[in-house]
């Protein structure tokens, strides 16, 4: 998994004084690889999340970015939003301690990013909210159906 993270933080976000450029399209295919050879959803939106970041890093700090770059972060942020349901709990915890990171960072960047980023979350939390209420007022229901029914 460190393999992967490197390759994918070296090419989204490569160290601004080597030679090295970005590729999005190195760090997209490290992923795919990944997801391929491995199956696993959790890596995988892993090392998505390490794309995002490493992308709204580079945009904060050296104002990189155009049109196509955002367009590639909000790919890969609308592909960890689709895995979502497949995470556990656990999981989602922690991804959305990642995103929450994003999501202040993404703030003062524009082409409408930060703006975009913040709806995303906004939807992941509601939605993971909304199932935690759910599963407590079912509880509860089907407590008192229990004692109705005995």
């Amino acid at each position: 998994m460190e393999k992967y993270r490197k390759l994918v933080t070296e090419a989204v976000f490569p160290d601004p004084f080597s030679q090295r450029r970005v590729s999005l399209r190195d760090g997209t295919a490290a992923i795919t690889e990944y997801r391929r050879s491995t199956g696993d959803v959790s890596g995988t939106v892993d090392l998505m999340l390490t794309f995002i970041e490493a992308g709204t890093e580079q945009a904060a700090d050296l104002g990189y970015g155009d049109e196509n770059y955002f367009a590639a972060l909000e790919n890969k942020l609308d592909a960890v939003a689709k895995a979502w349901p497949a995470l556990s709990g656990e999981e989602r915890t922690r991804v959305s301690a990642r995103l929450n990171w994003v999501r202040k960072r993404a703030q003062a960047i524009g082409w409408g990013y930060g703006d975009y980023v913040d709806d995303v979350v906004e939807r992941l939390q509601i939605s993971r909210t909304e199932k935690r209420v759910l599963e407590e007022s079912g509880s509860g229901l089907t407590a008192r159906w229990s004692r109705r029914r005995s």
